[in-house]
């Protein structure tokens, strides 16, 4: 099963949960924060089991920040080694 990310709307907010296929990403922590620089003021990120969780507010151009931060983590899935587990 591909599990990269699940996306939770709802009045105040939109959540991006990242799954595995991120977090076996080599680097990952270091990757996400680079990618979302752009976006720490306007978002929140966290991490709890085992999960990346990035919560964007519906203010402002809310919409055009969740395009691209969704582009910036595509591009991390496309350009980033997932490491093996077994």
């Amino acid at each position: 099963m591909v599990d990269y990310l699940n996306i939770k709307e709802n009045k105040m907010n939109v959540e991006l949960y990242l799954g595995d296929n991120f977090i076996n990403i080599k680097g990952i922590g270091n990757i996400l924060f680079e990618a979302l620089i752009p976006y720490l003021s306007i978002i929140k990120i966290s991490y709890l089991n085992h999960k990346f969780k990035i919560v964007i507010n519906k203010k402002g151009n809310w919409l055009i920040d969740l395009e691209n931060i969704l582009k910036s983590l595509v591009n991390i899935i496309n350009t980033n080694k997932i490491i093996e587990t077994s």
